[in-house]
């Protein structure tokens, strides 16, 4: 027989082995199935001083400057914070945590296989983090697979009109 220690570890084992598993993801609208890798295998949060360098390739949707800052007291701790335009103070919300995101947003995967590189115009990025600049207006902020150039990429799923 089986002591109870022992089962305790096997399912242990068997836990731990579906965890570290990519789970497949069933997209309804395309009818497509992919996987998507288990959470914390693929990206990492983007440093705020990462985020405020990369928040100047984008215009603010009030005065259209691009000088940002974060503001830290808003820091969450599941990576959300505020960015502020530092001419207007408009702020607005920079979202990290990007894998809580692909995981449950099934089609952004998907169309990020889709985005070609301004650089070397390859397919395919990986998407650092992801700001709202306005209702109508939200940015993802990708790096290309191939060459690791990274570019801001407007985006359509997200628009609030």
């Amino acid at each position: 027989m089986h002591s109870l220690a022992s089962i305790g570890r096997a399912c242990r084992r068997s836990r731990e082995s579906w965890e570290s598993e990519e789970k497949p993801v069933e997209d309804y609208i395309n009818r497509r199935v992919y996987s998507v890798p288990p959470p914390g295998d693929t990206m990492t949060h983007t440093s705020l001083e990462e985020v405020e360098k990369r928040l100047a390739s984008v215009h603010c949707a009030i005065c259209k400057t691009n000088n940002f800052g974060v503001d830290r007291r808003t820091l969450q701790s599941d990576g959300e914070c505020r960015g502020v335009c530092l001419k207007c103070r408009y702020n607005f919300p920079v979202y990290t945590d990007m894998d809580f995101y692909l995981r449950t947003q099934p089609d952004i995967p998907y169309r990020l296989k889709e985005i070609s590189c301004p650089s070397c115009l390859h397919r395919g990025v990986s998407l650092d983090f992801r700001i709202t600049m306005s209702v109508r207006e939200s940015v993802y902020f990708v790096t290309c697979t191939a060459c690791k150039s990274q570019f801001p990429e407007r985006s359509s799923l997200e628009a609030f009109e």
